[in-house]
């Protein structure tokens, strides 16, 4: 994860600017002791975290995970702000740079599953009106920030 207060679980795994390299340095060194490369997948839950956890739920618009009768399990999510939006692809670049600072061959961005990118991707959670919210071009706008602010801090593995 790249927000230690955005967990979909109490034992979530986080690499953020606080997170010390060297449990990552390991698991990367361990990971490719055998010859095989390495990747790390780099994600933020938004609305997707249990209701009974401390933290955030962001989300692109404030709309709860609707599961049925596990759905009161979720947190009500919040519309992220500008600010936090900004933060957000600052903190997935972080992430990708220490991942690579750790050993990682490369990052993989997560956006399916109904995670945050995911969301914002979604009309039916993304109901937001300014430039992140309408048509695809603006849903997928925080998707396309995140990948170009990754691009700038890490070294590109294609």
């Amino acid at each position: 994860m790249v927000h230690a207060e955005a967990l979909t679980g109490p034992a979530g795994i986080v690499l953020d600017a606080d997170s010390p390299l060297e449990p990552f340095r390991e698991w990367a060194r361990a990971a490719k002791s055998g010859g095989s490369q390495v990747w790390m997948q780099i994600n933020h839950p938004g609305r997707q975290v249990l209701a009974n956890l401390p933290g955030v739920a962001w989300g692109p618009s404030a709309i709860k995970v609707d599961v049925g009768k596990q759905s009161k399990r979720l947190a009500q999510p919040v519309e992220m702000t500008a600010e936090q939006i900004t933060a957000t692809v600052a903190r997935f670049a972080e992430t990708a740079r220490r991942a690579e600072l750790s050993g990682f061959d490369g990052v993989e961005i997560h956006a399916a599953h109904g995670y945050l990118l995911s969301q914002f991707l979604s009309p039916l959670v993304n109901k937001r009106t300014d430039q992140w919210g309408g048509p695809l071009e603006n849903r997928a706008r925080l998707l396309f920030d995140i990948v170009h602010a990754v691009r700038e801090v890490v070294e590109p593995a294609w």
